[in-house]
């Protein structure tokens, strides 16, 4: 598209200046209308090539999100929040076919690999509603087996024939591209027979010309391109306001940035606990995976509310998740920096931090403290308490999940000392 953006271009400059040096000559104005038209041909066929990615994009990544909310069902009990799940996934769903039905009219041509794409996502569909129907019915664990043995294997497919589509969508906009360049440089040639002396005597002013409006708006397009390929999405493609073939493809590459922000915000929806903000379980334990074989020690601090059931149960949902969300503030407030948090669910927190055994106590004293305080919501003041367990890897756990498990079982011995105490990982046998 830039080679054709640019060739275009240059020759409607050049046509002006042989007007203003009134060269008219016949055979310039039949080529350069040729070479016109030929530019609109391709340049209509290329912007509907451009849509139907976008399009076929972004409902992978509806499909993706379909997926992500399925398996937050695995983790989330509480009806309401799941009721919204749900309801967030027919949005998705809603949100994949409209893609799919809208890149189907852009691409006519297209219709058999895209119905191809939408069978896949039936077949995901089915699957997901199978697991959905196990999991309300309490099934856990036949829901667990028929998401490994099927959702996951027909999202894989899934992804790989989405992925197939678009590098084929691709390859087609490049053969698009290098057939119109071909058609531009004969027009061109035809051109430069018929009006030499009219580019030797505005040679001076042309390149004035291209410069200003053409190749330097070009060079600023193709810096963000190479931002966005080095994986900088933050500043808007420029020359977006033009009407021309620049403004296109600043438009079209303005969409691949939106999309790339959108795929790099699901990725951390994915990591994230959706109430709190803190690190979901899974995140933490590719953060152990990462951080485990170091030469500092890992400790982790499991913390439990003590009274949040009852604050829950007493003044409703809203109040309970204020609660949560207060004590996630609180909990990073307390940290060092290099410390991380993260919620397992429901009222579970857990500290990881790399140091020494004086060190954790101390993190877990200052957090036994900061929660032991009264909470505001809502004009009322509630207190809830906490006790927490500490465990060390690899002294007290071989995996990152062992050490999660063994940080939970000094919690629960300190519980059943008293609560508000903190408890240690008690020796690992061997």
């Amino acid at each position: 598209m830039g080679a054709i953006g640019r060739f275009t271009i240059s020759l409607r400059l050049l046509l002006a200046l042989t007007q203003m040096a009134a060269v008219g000559l016949g055979g310039a104005v039949h080529a350069v209308t040729q070479l016109s038209r030929t530019d609109t041909t391709y340049t209509r066929v290329l912007e509907q090539e451009a849509a139907g990615m976008v399009l076929v994009t972004r409902a992978g990544l509806h499909a993706h999100n379909d997926s992500r909310l399925l398996q937050s069902l695995f983790v989330e009990r509480d009806m309401p929040a799941r009721q919204r799940i749900l309801g967030e996934r027919d949005r998705a769903q809603r949100r994949f076919r409209d893609a799919i039905a809208r890149a189907q009219d852009v691409l006519p041509k297209e219709t058999a690999a895209l119905d191809d794409i939408e069978r896949h996502f039936e077949t995901m569909f089915d699957s997901g509603q199978r697991i959905e129907a196990a999991l309300l019915a309490g099934e856990d664990e036949r829901a667990l087996r028929m998401l490994q043995e099927e959702r996951l294997p027909a999202f894989e497919s899934f992804r790989r024939v989405a992925q197939t589509e678009v590098a084929r969508l691709h390859r087609r906009m490049d053969e698009i591209s290098e057939e119109a360049t071909r058609k531009a440089e004969r027009a061109w040639q035809v051109t430069l027979l018929t009006a030499v002396l009219a580019v030797l005597l505005a040679l001076f002013l042309a390149a004035w010309l291209l410069r200003r409006t053409v190749i330097a708006p070009l060079d600023a397009v193709a810096a963000r391109m190479r931002a966005l390929e080095a994986g900088d999405d933050r500043a808007p493609v420029p020359g977006q306001e033009r009407a021309d073939e620049i403004g296109r493809m600043a438009r079209a590459l303005e969409s691949f940035r939106l999309a790339a922000i959108e795929r790099r915000r699901l990725g951390h929806e994915a990591r994230t606990d959706a109430l709190t903000g803190l690190l979901n379980r899974r995140a933490l334990l590719e953060t152990l995976e990462t951080l485990a074989g170091g030469a500092t020690p890992l400790l982790a601090i499991a913390i439990d509310l003590d009274h949040f059931k009852q604050a829950n149960d007493t003044h409703g949902h809203a109040t309970g998740d204020a609660l949560l969300r207060a004590v996630a503030q609180r909990i990073r407030a307390a940290l060092r920096a290099g410390d991380i948090a993260g919620r397992l669910g429901g009222d579970e927190f857990v500290v990881i931090l790399a140091g020494t055994d004086e060190a954790a106590e101390a993190v877990a004293h200052r957090l036994r403290d900061t929660l032991n305080g009264p909470v505001e919501i809502e004009g009322r003041l509630l207190r809830l308490g906490a006790t927490l367990g500490i465990a060390a890897l690899p002294r007290d756990a071989g995996t990152p999940a062992g050490l999660l498990e063994a940080a939970d079982q000094a919690l629960i011995r300190a519980k059943r000392i008293g609560r508000g105490g903190v408890g240690r990982a008690a020796a690992r046998a061997g």
